[in-house]
């Protein structure tokens, strides 16, 4: 039937899975002999068609060469292929490098390391940035297997937090700007008219299994037209996530690649024109020697080589070694997997010229790869991913500094009492969430877990901004220990970083849910106290009173935070 052609779309197959181009074949690849645009004329040019039905033109730039030595082939030649090809996801056999958690605890000594200039004050900037370019690797380095010694040394270690390192240059010494909230008693008296506040406390709404593929197909008319509302299905995935099984499909009405109401039809037009709109970015450098050949393009695609290198190394779909690297810096082997994924990466530095590749995007990429099975899916889910958190990734930091600012006032005006205990051990800058907002908790939880996460934050269900209750709800979890037992500022941090791994996703997932059923619950009955007053501010008997400079000083007390109104869903 055509729901379940639809559902079972097989990917079109990359020549990265057959055969990956070697070093030396990389710099003889033939130029196509077609005239050529700039490549900013088709950076341009794609990014403007890619959100339409129809596919592109075919004939604006040069085809795409094949990864092997085998003549060219067109863009239909490759969707005629892929109906008896293999998929493009290849899995490993091999197990995971042995050293890998040796690695891993490197990395995690050099975090800490990170968190603990958190409390820059009482540092110069100076100061701060000699200490993070240590080369803390650099004594283990003569103990370890030559392979290992690369992974290792200071450009391939330190860097992999540049991110939080340039954060806290940039705002490690600013004083925190919190805003006076009123304490839990005072409000309660404030707001003891408002019937809101009286009823029983909110709780999360009932869990349910994931949507199962028979389930997704009953969605769907005939034409594949979504036959229930937007809302109702969202919720559905928001309480209780997606099989495995419709999940490449499902994610593409979710990142916003598939509008909701399309038909089969065209739905297989925008996979068609997106894959080619795909290629031909990629081909800007793909295609040119001259950009390979620039040592701008050398050190991007160095960058992205090693950060792909340290991705999800334990996933079968990476942890395999099958084939030579074609980087002659790299000393380690490689696979077609993360070849592909180093090959998305470039293509998007080149599409979006502006932020281009920053540490942390291969995190992003490598589930949406797996789940999709497909390049071009994944590198325009990537893409549509990345629209939601690219503020992340801002040089100047204005992105993640925004977003603590508000998980810091969120946390004061729910938990006044945590936060002053924050302030007391000097943490109230909440740089030990740096990470889990940077790359959306990619770290602290399993592969299974973070894909359920991510589907689920997706869906905007209740707030676009669920992910800041996420962090609430982990630190809400462990209110206790950290209001009783830890006195330091250091082993707040330490125990904050032992969670990794050992963050329970369910128990999350319902505590995030209540935590914004209160907030809202708040904010909604401050915001109508605030218009009761404005209302009585207008009755002829209070003008003249000294009631009215009453009023206006708690009207003042009720006001709100743009940053925390900007969290509730209008």
């Amino acid at each position: 039937s055509s729901t379940e052609n639809d559902l079972e779309y097989q990917p079109q197959v990359s020549t990265r899975a057959t055969s990956v181009r070697s070093a030396s074949s990389m710099n003889t690849a033939r130029l196509s002999e077609q005239p050529k645009r700039s490549a900013s004329e088709i950076v341009f040019s794609e990014r403007q068609s890619v959100r339409g039905l129809g596919p592109s033109n075919e004939n604006a730039v040069p085809k795409l060469p094949p990864r092997s030595n085998s003549p060219e082939i067109s863009s239909q030649q490759q969707r005629e292929k892929s109906e008896s090809s293999t998929p493009l996801l290849t899995t490993a056999s091999a197990a995971a490098d042995p050293f890998d958690p040796f690695i891993s605890t490197i990395r995690d000594a050099q975090w800490t390391i990170l968190e603990r200039l958190s409390r820059i004050t009482q540092y110069s900037r100076d100061t701060a940035s000699q200490v993070l370019e240590h080369p803390i690797a650099r004594p283990v380095l003569p103990l370890l297997p030559p392979s290992l010694q690369q992974l290792l040394k200071k450009d391939n270690m330190l860097d992999d937090y540049e991110t939080a390192s340039q954060y806290l240059a940039q705002y490690g010494q600013a004083t925190a700007e919190d805003e006076h909230f009123l304490d839990d008693h005072e409000l309660q008296n404030l707001l003891a008219d408002i019937p809101e506040l009286q009823g029983p406390s909110p709780i999360h709404t009932r869990r349910r299994g994931p949507i199962a593929a028979e389930e997704w197909v009953s969605l769907f008319d005939q034409e594949g037209k979504l036959s229930i509302p937007i809302p109702q299905v969202k919720q559905m995935i928001f309480q209780g996530g997606l099989d495995n099984e419709v999940r490449a499909e499902a994610w593409k009405f979710l990142l916003g690649i598939y509008p909701w109401h399309s038909t089969f039809e065209e739905r297989d037009a925008i996979r068609q024109s997106q894959t080619e709109a795909y290629y031909r970015i990629k081909a800007v450098w793909f295609n040119d020697i001259s950009v390979q050949e620039s040592n701008e393009f050398q050190d991007e695609k160095h960058r992205i080589d090693k950060d792909v290198h340290r991705t999800d190394r334990n996933h079968e779909a990476f942890a395999n070694e099958d084939m030579p690297n074609p980087d002659p810096q790299m000393v380690v082997g490689t696979n077609s997997n993360m070849e592909t994924m180093k090959d998305i990466l470039v293509t998007y530095n080149f599409y979006n010229t502006e932020l281009g590749y920053v540490q942390g995007m291969s995190d992003l990429l490598a589930p949406l790869f797996v789940i999709m099975n497909d390049e071009a899916m994944s590198f325009w889910a990537f893409t549509r991913f990345m629209d939601r958190v690219q503020s992340n990734f801002y040089m100047d930091q204005s992105g993640m500094h925004a977003q603590l600012k508000t998980l810091n006032l969120l946390v004061q005006f729910m938990d006044p009492v945590l936060h002053k205990r924050f302030e007391e051990i000097d943490i109230s800058n909440l740089f030990f969430c740096f990470r889990w907002l940077l790359v959306w908790f990619k770290r602290e939880f399993d592969w299974e877990d973070i894909i359920k996460l991510w589907e689920n934050l997706w869906t905007d269900h209740l707030t676009k901004k669920m992910i800041l209750f996420i962090a609430l709800a982990v630190i809400d979890t462990h209110r206790e220990k950290i209001l009783n037992e830890l006195n330091q500022f250091d082993e707040v941090l330490r125990y904050i970083n032992d969670l990794t791994g050992n963050i329970d996703l369910n128990h999350t997932l319902e505590r995030a849910e209540v935590l914004y059923y209160q907030f809202e619950r708040k904010i909604r009955a401050m915001q109508r106290k605030t218009n009761l007053l404005k209302d009585r501010l207008e009755e002829r008997t209070v003008w003249n009173s000294p009631e009215r400079y009453k009023i206006q000083e708690d009207m003042e007390k009720l006001k709100i935070p743009d940053h925390l109104l900007e969290l509730i869903t209008l």
